[in-house]
């Protein structure tokens, strides 16, 4: 069984802490506390309301914490690609390009995959876009900060502060970062809650109910369920549907707001919930590195895109056809 989403409130939270813990100061200020100082002058902090917050990925976790941003009276603005204008009005966000946002952003959060295009993404030029003072958070992943380039901005005080959740190498036992002053670190906790492994554990048992009482498989792991009658009819679909998924998110560079899939011919017979779920989650794939046959219409749906399916059973020019 898998449980997608179980863990996304969570690790939202968690960048809104991280938010706080370095506007105010907060891990510093504990620890000269504890060791006996009263050090009130030295931990000056910074308010969040009025200021802008700007969200580098606004799908689902990235949206939660657009949507505690507005709560706080932050000005949120977002770029992401796949965003759609709908969406980001039920956010109350402004969508924005990337270069808008770094210019503009006096806390910048990163929620985003890591995968070719956002290697590397806050680097040495990124950060020279930014406001004097801005500070950085990653509960992402790492690699998407070039910590070379943060640790020069932070020592050159461009930079204010950085709190990190993720590292280019994990597990972080040494770092560049750990002894910088303005840095909050953490071990990668963004989904170490006890609601969090509650909600999966509650899933995986609701999922497993479903199955024992009703022979529904939600969520199965790997892929959707396939009846042994249905396994050699759907292979020779599979591949294809992989490749138009692909074919499609690969070109495609803004919001998708529908999708329609149309079966004719032989094809149109078979069961299409495994093909439909192949092509969305190679269509998402460069979107999220965490999509898959599993939760690909559950991303989908989180992102607002409408699905449809047509199925005609014959085709002018082909046995079968997908489109």
């Amino acid at each position: 069984m898998n449980t997608p989403f179980g863990n996304s409130i969570t690790t939202a939270e968690h960048a809104i802490a991280m938010m706080f813990a370095l506007a105010r100061q907060i891990p510093q200020a504990n620890a000269s506390t504890h060791a006996g100082k009263w050090e009130k002058k030295k931990f000056m902090g910074a308010e969040l309301f009025a200021k802008t917050l700007g969200v580098i990925g606004c799908g689902n976790i990235g949206g939660i914490v657009a949507d505690r941003g507005v709560g706080l009276k932050m000005n949120v603005i977002a770029f992401d690609p796949f965003l759609t204008e709908e969406r980001a009005v039920e956010l109350g966000v402004e969508k924005v390009e990337l270069d808008t946002l770094l210019e503009r952003a006096d806390f910048i959060t990163i929620h985003v995959p890591k995968n070719e295009k956002t290697a590397g993404l806050i680097n040495k030029d990124a950060i020279a876009k930014m406001k004097d003072g801005v500070r950085i958070i990653n509960c992402a992943r790492g690699g998407i900060v070039v910590e070379a380039d943060l640790k020069e901005a932070l020592d050159s005080g461009k930079v204010a502060g950085a709190a990190l959740d993720v590292f280019e190498v994990e597990p972080a036992t040494t770092n560049i970062l750990f002894d910088h002053p303005n840095v909050v670190c953490t071990p990668h906790l963004g989904a170490a809650t006890t609601e969090a492994q509650v909600n999966v554990a509650i899933q995986v048992a609701e999922q497993l109910a479903d199955y024992l009482v009703h022979g529904a498989v939600v969520n199965a792991l790997n892929m959707p369920s396939i009846s042994a009658e249905d396994a050699p009819r759907l292979k020779p679909y599979m591949k294809l549907a992989e490749q138009l998924g692909s074919f499609a998110g690969q070109i495609t560079d803004s919001a998708i707001k529908a999708v329609n899939i149309q079966y004719e011919g032989t094809v149109s017979e078979v069961n299409s919930k495994p093909l439909t779920a192949m092509l969305m989650a190679t269509l998402l794939k460069e979107q999220t590195d965490t999509v898959n046959m599993v939760n690909a219409m559950s991303v989908a749906e989180a992102r607002g895109i409408q699905l449809s399916e047509t199925k005609q059973g014959t085709s002018a020019d082909w046995r079968s056809v997908i489109t």
